[in-house]
């Protein structure tokens, strides 16, 4: 680590007035103030090195949403701590918000009827870049870490790409990041890290990326569960998943051409190749539900000699954007972690235990992934 402890870090989320992003960023913002203890996921757990992270009174936060969507007033919306709502509200007026970006490839493009057109990709990276230099300056921060936590866009064919295309808002974000010395991570199924264009970009600028799909709840567990069986010789035959969720994820994830990403990478809880088990998996929008999402899973497993099957069903449900959050949080003191210490550049794959997919580790198991994670901060601790 560096002697910069005291100085400020800026943290700004693409899709700020989201429902993870404003869980996220309120927690931090009443842990900062000193309302509720520092506590985070990974990060506060007592298997994981201790570290000397950033506290939260050290980051200031901003980002960018719709222009019709006001972060501040969706925070205030979700009362996400509602003991402490007058706190939230207050906080939240010293959030700096952009009006962001969004393509003709993104979910929110097509529902948000102001958004007819789409600038040249050199125009959107500069206004982005633009926001960010802003922010630093305002913000008087050290280190920023641009996090996306946008909507879905459709599948991207990576060998039809012309040389000036619509890309996802995921991708100028990124290139936007690493372009004005910022760190950049994508929290959402998105295909910006595929493109080898920002992968190159950050590490000539000497700057981190990493992503991509938070998992936070039902593909870890059958991660988990898969590993197991295998050390036991039990051969998944079959699985079947569902996903019930009500909160705006869901409703975008239901619109037809924005749930491929997704699905593929739920479908890779057992791994990318694994053709021998017959697996799907379903997302259904229940607006009844709000932000608590639940899922079913039956799965089926061959025993021994041939003996009749071991039948498995599971079901939970919890808050989304309460699993997810501090996750968010773990991530972002990570990364900021790596650039005061000016460790390394380019992609970090130690930090691929956080996701669905983790890129450049999607065939590694979920167990050599937290070993990695592990691994990577034990000598510093």
């Amino acid at each position: 680590m560096t002697d910069s402890t005291d100085s400020n870090c800026g943290l700004l989320i693409a899709g700020l007035g989201g429902m993870t992003a404003t869980a996220a960023v309120s927690g931090l913002l009443l842990m900062s103030a000193g309302i509720l203890p520092e506590a985070y996921g990974v990060t506060s757990s007592p298997l994981f090195p201790s570290l000397d992270l950033i506290e939260a009174k050290r980051w200031k936060v901003g980002g960018w949403d719709l222009p019709s969507k006001s972060p501040v007033e969706c925070a205030r919306h979700y009362d996400w701590f509602p003991a402490h709502a007058g706190a939230v509200r207050k906080a939240w007026d010293d959030v700096v918000v952009f009006v962001g970006h969004v393509g003709p490839l993104d979910w929110a493009f097509e529902a948000q009827s102001e958004l007819v057109v789409s600038p040249p990709p050199d125009e959107v990276v500069s206004t982005l870049a633009s926001n960010i230099e802003s922010f630093r300056q305002t913000a008087d921060v050290d280190h920023i870490l641009v996090a996306y936590l946008g909507s879905p866009h459709r599948t991207v064919d990576l060998g039809l790409i012309t040389e000036n295309p619509a890309l996802p808002a995921s991708y100028y974000y990124g290139l936007a990041a690493v372009q004005t010395g910022c760190d950049f991570v994508d929290f959402t199924p998105s295909s910006a890290l595929e493109f080898p264009s920002l992968i190159q970009a950050a590490e000539e600028a000497g700057q981190r990326v990493v992503g991509r799909d938070l998992s936070t709840g039902q593909t870890m567990m059958k991660a988990a569960l898969h590993e197991m069986f295998l050390q036991r010789n039990m051969i998944l035959s079959s699985w079947y998943s569902t996903n019930l969720i009500g909160n705006n994820d869901g409703r975008a994830l239901t619109t037809a051409g924005f749930d491929a990403a997704k699905l593929a990478d739920k479908l890779g809880a057992f791994g990318r190749n694994e053709p021998t088990i017959a697996h799907e998996v379903r997302i259904e929008f229940m607006e009844e539900w709000g932000d608590n999402k639940e899922s079913w899973d039956a799965g089926r497993i061959a025993t021994w000699h041939a003996a009749p099957p071991v039948d498995i069903r599971i079901n939970w449900r919890g808050p989304d954007s309460f699993l997810a959050a501090p996750l968010v949080l773990d991530v972002a003191r990570l990364m900021m972690y790596e650039a005061e210490a000016k460790t390394m550049a380019g992609l970090l794959g130690h930090l691929g235990y956080f996701f669905k997919r983790p890129f450049g580790m999607e065939t590694t198991t979920l167990s050599s992934r937290w070993e990695n994670l592990v691994n990577r901060y034990c000598l510093a601790s």
